[in-house]
């Protein structure tokens, strides 16, 4: 499966056309997902710089995020493309060289965000993790953002690490709107990709020293994020051993209200908080609020103890379910 997953990205990656418009092919890599990328990387001759904030200090070298210039047959593109499910990388075609597009866009990982109206914090951004670039695509809301992002980028590829067959093309039309694309990677790709580079008429223009993310975006991107978290725990649901013990009727309408439950009644913002929240309530037919634990969850300081208590219960009312199965 590898391999075929191989053979048929590089070809969008990587292509006569692609030379002929002087497109160099480029990948964005996360050191801190897969720490032995870093020495793969340094050994495969190819040409990379961090694209982190430079503002980041010391901490942009702990965890560096690599800007790197991808050559069909060097070991690295087969070798980041086999990891694929690790969300290791995200992938892009520009004219530009490497220090451009790094001065360029080394800005949009430490952007001033507007979290509430009229207020605005400089934050450290994830934009080119690839479990991020998707939602944060879907935030370009207005021409003027488009621009800004896809100025110096003809397409992006990202892969799915859920639904590992599968990547998402994004690329700038002439409208001034941004169209994503699903392709599944197991079957024979049905649209012609040089059709969508014709597109692209990339001005890189002057650099900025400070991105902004407004409240519109974040907006955008927080409800993005949820539906995207909501169908990862949909999938992980169904494979898990408490599957047959769920019900599964109106998931939608009963995770997305758990979802903003954890967060609002519990202060439970982290992934494994939420996910085990929802898994709660799915186990359950009737609310959490009827439940005596419900105000006691809330007592907790910590997440981390709101989290292990969730565990206790679940693993709990997973054992009561099946000594009535079995009984």
């Amino acid at each position: 499966m590898k391999k075929q997953y191989i053979n048929h990205v590089k070809p969008l990656l990587f292509n006569a056309k692609n030379k002929e418009r002087g497109l160099k092919t480029y990948a964005v890599v996360e050191q801190a997902r897969h720490l032995k990328a870093f020495d793969e990387l340094h050994f495969s001759t190819l040409n990379y710089v961090n694209l982190w904030h430079e503002g980041l200090g010391e901490e942009r070298e702990i965890a560096a995020l690599y800007l790197v210039e991808l050559e069909e047959e060097n070991t690295m593109v087969n070798y980041l493309l086999a990891l694929h499910h690790e969300a290791l990388a995200v992938y892009f075609l520009s004219p530009y060289n490497l220090e451009t597009l790094r001065d360029y866009y080394h800005t949009f990982t430490m952007p001033s965000v507007e979290r509430k109206p009229n207020e605005f914090q400089n934050a450290v951004f994830g934009c080119f993790d690839p479990l991020v670039l998707p939602n944060y695509i879907e935030t370009l809301y207005s021409p003027e953002k488009v621009r800004e992002f896809f100025n110096g980028i003809a397409l992006t590829l990202v892969p799915n690490s859920e639904e590992t067959d599968k990547v998402q093309i994004s690329y700038r039309v002439q409208t001034e709107k941004v169209e994503s694309i699903e392709v599944d990677m197991s079957k024979p790709i049905d649209f012609d990709i040089n059709t969508i580079l014709m597109n692209n008429e990339m001005v890189l223009g002057e650099n900025i020293e400070q991105r902004t993310i407004d409240y519109k975006q974040i907006e955008i991107f927080e409800e993005f994020s949820k539906q995207t978290f909501l169908k990862r725990a949909l999938r992980a649901y169904k494979n898990g051993e408490s599957s047959e013990m769920i019900n599964f009727e109106n998931y939608d309408v009963r995770a997305d209200r758990l979802f903003e439950e954890a967060r609002e009644e519990h202060g439970i913002f982290s992934e494994a908080g939420v996910y085990r929240y929802i898994l709660l309530g799915l186990l359950l037919e009737k609310p959490l609020s009827q439940f005596s634990f419900f105000t006691k969850i809330s007592t907790f300081i910590h997440e981390k103890i709101k989290v292990d208590e969730l565990d206790r219960l679940i693993t709990y009312i997973t054992s009561q379910q099946k000594e009535q199965v079995d009984g």
